[in-house]
């Protein structure tokens, strides 16, 4: 297994880029949230034992790589008509996957390892548990985008394979935010493990997943 190396350095320009740029959107509850991934090791963590970004600071860069993509599907998509805003890219993108904070403790120079007194099954819904009790005020489509970020592989209460498959795409339709964050996710994960890019724009996920 090749792990990948990544600097203390690195780790402190990365948090000092998600802290300035969500600092920047002056969110009610944020200072909340930036104290609270500062003090539980965010940007530490590892994203994954076995995936992408499985190493020291590995879920912080996965979040900067998630924006960085969010934020170029976002500028690329036609007849936006404000009805997403630069900020609700910012705040989903980097804590869509807040709550592996303590899902796969890293030290540097180590290999991360699986905490299993956490269970990140409907991980995307425990990301909106954690950010809601810290008091951040998500808007709807904000929640959407958090939750099924993961798009067909997310987790889905109550629903059979099918009946998420459906689910997921209606939603990225019906709300761009959360078929932006799909995308991005989807991006910069294949491009950490090596891969091209999925996705060059909204409109060419939307196509994707409608063939699937």
């Amino acid at each position: 297994k090749h792990w990948i190396m990544y600097s203390l350095e690195d780790v402190n320009k990365c948090r000092d880029v998600i802290i300035r740029i969500l600092r920047g959107t002056q969110r009610e509850g944020i200072e909340n949230v930036l104290a609270y991934m500062d003090e539980n090791g965010f940007y530490s963590a590892a994203a994954s034992c076995k995936f992408h970004n499985n190493f020291y600071g590995g879920l912080a860069k996965h979040s900067l790589e998630v924006f960085w993509e969010a934020d170029e599907l976002w500028l690329k998509l036609e007849n936006n008509d404000e009805k997403i805003i630069q900020e609700s890219i910012k705040i989903t993108a980097f804590l869509h996957d807040i709550c592996k904070i303590d899902a796969y403790p890293c030290e540097l120079g180590h290999n991360p390892y699986f905490n299993h007194k956490v269970n990140i099954k409907y991980h995307g819904k425990k990301s909106i548990d954690i950010l809601t009790s810290l008091g951040l005020k998500l808007n709807e489509c904000e929640r959407e985008a958090i939750r099924w970020h993961m798009g067909r592989f997310t987790d889905a209460c109550n629903l059979n394979e099918n009946e998420a498959t459906f689910h997921y795409v209606k939603i990225a339709i019906d709300n761009p935010l959360a078929g932006i964050i799909m995308a991005a996710d989807s991006n910069a994960s294949a491009q950490a493990l090596g891969k091209k890019r999925r996705y060059d724009t909204y409109d060419d996920f939307v196509r994707n997943i409608q063939n699937e």
